[in-house]
């Protein structure tokens, strides 16, 4: 019975309800504003720096000018991490926090620091 049910919701309803479709950092950026920090929550395998790389270099944002700051959280990048948002706020510019999830106390800062500087934020910012 659940077989049969399964089967003819699948040809009852569009690929649209019963596929994922791929994930396209394009539209996400599209939605994006500067004033709206963007969180993802990654799954084993899934890794999205290779596309905010692409992206970025589409909107004049690259590591080689430092428009675009990629930072891997761990210990002893949280001065580093404070001072390259405000500065990045500031300038227009583009900065990734890797592994946040590892630095759970200075996420109170990092909030903080977020109140702080969107406000105000060059409306090219994106963190």
């Amino acid at each position: 019975m659940e077989y049969a049910l399964k089967n003819y919701i699948t040809d009852k309803m569009s690929s649209k309800f019963t596929e994922k479709p791929p994930f396209d950092m394009n539209s996400t950026f599209a939605e994006s504003e500067c004033t709206i920090p963007m969180f993802f929550v990654l799954f084993p395998g899934v890794e999205p720096t290779k596309d905010i790389r692409e992206l970025g270099a589409k909107h004049n944002k690259s590591i080689s000018d430092q428009t675009l700051i990629e930072i891997s959280m761990g210990q002893g990048q949280e001065k580093k991490a404070n001072y390259d948002l405000t500065q990045a706020a500031q300038n227009g510019n583009w900065i990734v926090l890797n592994n946040i999830h590892l630095m759970t106390t200075w996420t109170k800062e990092l909030e903080l620091i977020l109140d702080e500087v969107l406000p105000t934020a060059h409306e090219e910012f994106r963190c």
